[in-house]
């Protein structure tokens, strides 16, 4: 079973999909039937996820609503590379998601490579957001069950990735220790991609002792390999890695270039993490050169980058640079509010307590404010030194029995407070228990449901639709016919219907695809139907509103074909700042809401529903002129 276990350049990989044969599933895909349709989705996914992760991922989607749910094998496939393509665009909260979905599926199979591949994999996430602690636990346990089945090659690949993690916590020893190992056993496999890997790595951790030209070396070597392969993503990482050797090497202009040029892959590729890594690095090309102004712009635009990828290190060190260039223009306050933001990222990160650098900015923001009051109270102080000296005795004595009431209240408050703070964790504690066992107790009844309704209603529909199909080659009854559509339709229903129950929550690119598939037999007519999506689609529906909401868009397009007598429908989703936009519009009669409304049945139970929603429910019609149906859902999207 090949797996693509994506990383910060440390993943598992088989080789590099040509064009043509990503051409070649693409011409398959009109014409293949369900299950050769699923396979064809699936390679699509795989071959995908490093190039074009959203249609990846929209390919991906739709064969994981096609596989049965009893097919673990496909179903872990597709969660898997699924979660690759959220991934690579520094969305790992989405990619957590699916890969801990994959794992469960993993652990039912005989197999503990599939296992430690996903578990390998989800170290890569929290390694990429500098997690390293959680990221090396996952690691070592995908190490040790690639030691039991005497796999060196992927023995290898951790190692690859642990060097990361020792990079990052300034073991630059190891890590180069750890990279030249890998790099012999994938010279020796001949693995053109791996070796890149390896070779792009050692030229990052050179840069770290100072053995620049190396560094420049291994870089330019990665990038050769990784463009003749076609991972423009990781020949963006070798990019900026060649200059930033340059820039080491005092060569700002040829920095500017490869750095530059690294960005505009990482754009290309939406590699937010990396994106702000580039930036970050191009702003200390300005500092150098003493043009503050750019600097001060590449690094807020790194910041926010870092901010929205949730990647520590690179917040940490944006907000270090920042505080250099703010104390360089001589604004110390923006320098102090800077460093110490650094300082919170950098203890939460490694446990550290260095506050020397605070310290220094703390003291050069309050050196000017503290020698005008010294100077002001020069005078005061000389006059009153006599009576100062005077009472030092008798103040020392009251501070030191003051400061020992205050300790001693100080000790009694603080032990108030924490057993006051243990109850109410307990208590928050208690009450999240009750509501877990509550949900799962929940859930396993809708998964009972949904069983139920898929084995025996499902089955015994299935076999009065093959006897329908039996006697239709028999007799020629019109109602044969009838049942049998019936039949069809009543079973697409079932599934539908199981699909909800079987789900606690649904995102809205599932939603879409779902509607789009029940939608497929009216495209088929006269009538012209179309779905749009108008933005990104991101976030979950709870089960039970996607079930409301399909419903009201099913009887809005059904009404714009019995009753409008429409030759073009179309079905809208639309994304913003005030929420979701879902509208059905047709060309077809027409009519007059305020005589047909309260008469309407139809329109009655879609409000209905739409308060449920408690959406904001708009309609609009005029005889002869369509009718448009519009929901505004407030706050549609949970993530």
């Amino acid at each position: 079973m090949k797996k693509w276990l994506l990383g910060l350049l440390n993943v598992w990989a088989l080789g590099a999909w040509a064009q043509s044969e990503v051409d070649s599933l693409l011409k398959q895909l009109p014409q293949a039937q369900e299950n050769q349709r699923i396979e064809v989705l699936s390679a699509l996914t795989e071959a995908l996820a490093y190039r074009n992760a959203d249609s990846a991922r929209m390919f991906g989607l739709e064969a994981l609503e096609m596989v049965p749910s009893e097919d673990a094998v496909q179903r872990y496939e597709l969660l898997h590379n699924i979660a690759i393509t959220y991934q690579v665009q520094s969305r790992y909260e989405e990619a957590l998601q699916y890969s801990e979905e994959s794992l469960r599926l993993a652990e039912s199979f005989p197999d503990s490579i599939e296992k430690a591949n996903i578990i390998n994999n989800i170290g890569l996430i929290y390694d990429e957001q500098g997690l390293y602690e959680e990221a090396v636990r996952y690691y070592q346990h995908a190490l040790a069950l690639y030691q039991a089945a005497d796999k060196p090659d992927k023995v290898a690949l951790v190692n690859v990735n642990l060097g990361v993690v020792y990079k990052a916590l300034g073991d630059y020893e190891e890590s180069i220790r750890n990279y030249q190992d890998a790099l012999k056993i994938f010279k020796k496999m001949d693995d053109t991609y791996l070796v890149a890997v390896c070779e792009v790595n050692l030229g990052s951790v050179y840069l770290f002792v100072y053995q620049y030209d190396s560094a420049l070396q291994y870089g330019q070597l990665a990038a050769e390999k990784f463009q003749s392969l076609g991972y423009l993503r990781f020949e963006a990482v070798a990019i900026g890695n060649v200059g930033i050797a340059y820039a080491k090497l005092q060569q700002n202009d040829l920095a500017k270039t490869y750095l530059t040029k690294a960005i505009a892959l990482h754009e290309q590729n939406a590699n937010t993490k990396e994106l702000a890594f580039c930036k970050l690095k191009l702003a200390e090309v300005y500092e150098v050169e003493g043009n503050y102004e750019q600097a001060l712009r590449k690094a807020m635009e790194a910041s926010a980058l870092a901010e929205q990828a949730q990647a520590m290190q690179q917040i940490a060190d944006a907000h270090a640079l920042l505080a250099r260039l703010y104390q360089a223009q001589g604004d110390y306050v923006k320098a102090f509010a800077y460093l110490q933001s650094y300082q919170a990222v950098h203890d939460t990160l490694f446990e550290r307590n260095s506050l020397s650098e605070i310290r220094k900015f703390q003291i050069q923001y309050e050196t000017e404010k503290k020698e005008r009051a010294l100077a002001t109270s020069k005078a005061e102080l000389a006059e009153k030194e006599l009576e100062i000296q005077q009472s030092n005795t008798r103040l020392i004595v009251l501070g030191a029995a003051l400061l020992l009431v205050l300790m001693l209240g100080l000790g009694f408050y603080r032990n108030q407070k924490m057993r006051q703070a243990q109850l109410e964790q307990e208590n928050i504690l208690k009450e999240q228990l009750a509501k877990a066992e509550a949900q799962n107790a929940l859930q396993q009844e809708r998964l009972r449901i949904s069983r139920d309704l898929h084995d025996n209603i499902g089955s015994q529909l299935t076999f009065i639709n093959a006897s329908m199909e039996s006697l239709s080659k028999q007799v020629a009854d019109p109602s044969v016919s009838e049942v049998k559509h019936l039949t069809l339709e009543t079973i697409k229903e079932l599934r539908k219907t199981v699909w909800l129950i079987n789900k606690q929550s649904v995102s809205w690119e599932e939603f879409v695809i779902k509607l789009r598939d029940y939608l497929k037999p009216v495209a088929a007519t006269a009538t012209q139907l179309e779905v749009k999506v108008n933005g990104g689609l991101s976030g979950m529906l709870e089960a039970q509103e996607a079930n409301q909401l399909f419903r009201l868009l099913q009887e809005a397009v059904n009404n714009a074909l019995k009753h409008a007598q429409a030759s073009e429908i179309e079905v809208a989703f639309e994304a913003g700042e005030s929420g979701m936009s879902v509208s059905v519009k047709d060309n077809g009669q027409g009519f007059d809401p305020q005589q047909v409304a309260q008469k309407s049945m139809g329109l009655q139970s879609m409000e209905a529903r739409a308060n449920s929603l408690q959406a904001q429910w708009f309609l609009h019609s005029e005889p002869g002129h369509g009718t448009q149906i519009r929901l505004l859902l407030a706050a549609p999207v949970r993530v």
